[in-house]
């Protein structure tokens, strides 16, 4: 009877026979990279001339042959007599192994973070075939196919932990996927917007510049215009950093069971372009029930969005100037807006005249 084989090829390979360590002579290199050639071919099949010259093409025609049917004996011996089956001038592995890339397919699509978790690095990590060129050309192209649906998944992995507030998990999914590509824009993407929502504001504009500069050191190219777009958006907003070892640890944590809150602010943010007037989002609760934390995360997204964000806190002194809250939302935002300079000349200058500071930007806006 054929043994159960259990094989993890997404990271450094690990193969287990029957829930057991596999025997050293199925591990001796040809004999396993033959093993991987099979388990991954559709229907678990290839001819002999295809093996031959994936592993033994640096030999002559006969000694080739026997090679193989020398690599094919050892494997039936460790694996069971039944494992591989001969059928006419093709290979076949008989009993269907459980695979991770396996697994990985079936919830790609349905399930990423789950897909996510069975990536533990490149295809076959670190597996390589002396004297077997074609070998290496064929694991290369594996490796890149498979990376770029890991990056893909991973990727998407991000977006949903950042979708219900949990930057630091989308974080964790980012930083693998900018592993298995560096090159990556779109894993870039997550991993600064997730430095971004966690409040590292200057580590979310770090990972963009080195980015930029392996991009132009190793490949000679400059990131994608959305990778661009993103760094130049967020050098212009003014939302502050999230201080280390803040004394609030709530602003530290994942946004744990207001998915559906920030769903509903996110979807009133995002409808006012679409309106002919101003809407006003009103986030309402007890003291204490995370209301700035919701207020932190839509705004953190807003700006991620391209939208300007200024935010000012009312207290009671703010009672005796009527302008209170208006020239703290042109200190702390409202300044840098498009379009501020085309205000009427009036508007400015009553700004101007209260705040100098906005001659600066304004004359920046103008160069």
């Amino acid at each position: 009877m054929p043994s159960l084989v259990t094989a993890r090829l997404l990271g450094s390979p690990q193969i287990l026979l029957d829930g057991a360590a596999a025997p050293a002579e199925l591990l001796w290199r040809k004999h396993l990279a033959l093993c991987i050639v099979l388990w991954t071919a559709p229907e678990r099949s290839r001819s002999r001339d295809q093996l031959i010259g994936l592993l033994w093409s640096d030999k002559s025609d006969g000694a080739a042959r026997h090679s193989l049917n020398e690599a094919l004996r050892v494997v039936r011996r460790a694996a069971g007599p039944e494992t591989i089956e001969s059928v006419g001038d093709y290979i076949r592995w008989s009993a269907p192994p459980e695979l991770d890339t396996d697994h990985f397919a079936e919830l790609e699509r349905t399930s990423p973070e789950a897909a996510a978790a069975l990536v533990s690095g490149p295809f076959c990590d670190g597996f390589a075939v002396a004297n077997a060129n074609e070998f290496e050309s064929w694991i290369q192209s594996e490796r890149g196919r498979w990376g770029a649906r890991a990056v893909d998944v991973l990727v998407r992995a991000a977006a949903e932990a950042e979708g219900r507030g949990d930057a630091r998990t989308a974080g964790g999914f980012a930083h693998r996927a900018t592993e298995l590509d560096p090159h990556s824009d779109v894993a870039t993407q997550a991993l600064i917007r997730a430095h971004w929502l966690a409040g590292n504001r200057t580590e979310a504009l770090t990972a963009g510049e080195r980015f930029r500069n392996r991009l132009a050191e190793e490949l000679g190219r400059v990131p994608e215009a959305q990778t661009t777009a993103l760094l130049d958006r967020l050098r212009r907003s003014r939302n502050p950093e999230r201080p280390a070892g803040s004394a609030n640890p709530e602003r530290q944590l994942p946004l744990v069971g207001r998915h559906e809150s920030l769903s509903q602010l996110l979807a009133g943010w995002r409808s006012v372009g679409t309106m002919p007037t101003p809407r006003l989002l009103t986030i309402i609760g007890a003291q204490g029930s995370g209301r700035s934390r919701l207020l932190e995360e839509l705004t953190a997204r807003a700006t991620l969005e391209g939208a300007t964000v200024a935010t000012v806190r009312a207290v009671d002194a703010d009672r005796l100037n009527p302008d209170a809250a208006t020239l703290g939302l042109a200190r702390h935002g409202l300044g840098m807006a498009p379009g501020i300079a085309g205000a009427s000349p009036d508007a400015l200058a009553a700004f101007l005249q209260r705040i100098p500071s906005w001659n600066d930007r304004l004359l920046a806006g103008q160069s």
